[in-house]
């Protein structure tokens, strides 16, 4: 596996991860959002009110959106608070509770960016779409190298912060 997730710091309102890229062969990782116990995990990382209902929101629901399948512009605009696609959800309530996703590069010589974007887990069961975190490494013209960065998902309620 390429690129891992390890929980660093979780609070009610931020997870931190550092993600690693092992050197090998694949430059993409994403964070797992199941069922399955344990961390790293979006689900069982963000356990604490606000943020743990945003890893639900294709279960349970999460105003505007209903239960089920989630568009990818409604998985965007809950995790990178980008309502490019999906109106919709800023303008029925602009005081959504939302997230916004941050990359800081730690080690890598290589490594020249990171790049985040919210995707649905591949392992959503079927009739949900379980929005998480991908991660890619782009590299120099050396090729894969090691290298690391932090992830930072801050929760957020309000469009002006």
């Amino acid at each position: 596996m390429a690129i891992t997730f390890a929980l660093v710091s979780a609070t009610p309102n931020q997870l931190r991860y550092l993600v690693a890229h092992d050197g090998l062969a694949g430059n993409v990782g994403a964070l797992p959002n199941t069922a399955a116990a344990g961390s790293p995990n979006f689900r069982n990382d963000a356990a604490l009110p606000p943020l743990n209902a945003v890893p639900l929101a294709s279960i349970d629901g999460y105003p505007p959106a209903v239960a089920g399948v989630l568009t990818a512009g409604q998985i965007r605009a809950l995790l990178l608070s980008d309502f490019i696609t999906a109106p919709a959800i800023v303008q029925a309530n602009l005081l959504i509770g939302r997230c916004k996703a941050f990359l800081t590069p730690r080690t890598g010589a290589n490594v020249m960016m990171w790049v985040v974007d919210a995707i649905a887990d591949a392992a959503s069961p079927i009739g949900f779409t379980n929005p998480t975190y991908q991660v890619t490494a782009v590299f120099g013209a050396a090729g894969a190298a090691a290298g690391t960065c932090y992830l930072d998902i801050v929760f957020q309620n309000t469009p002006d912060r």
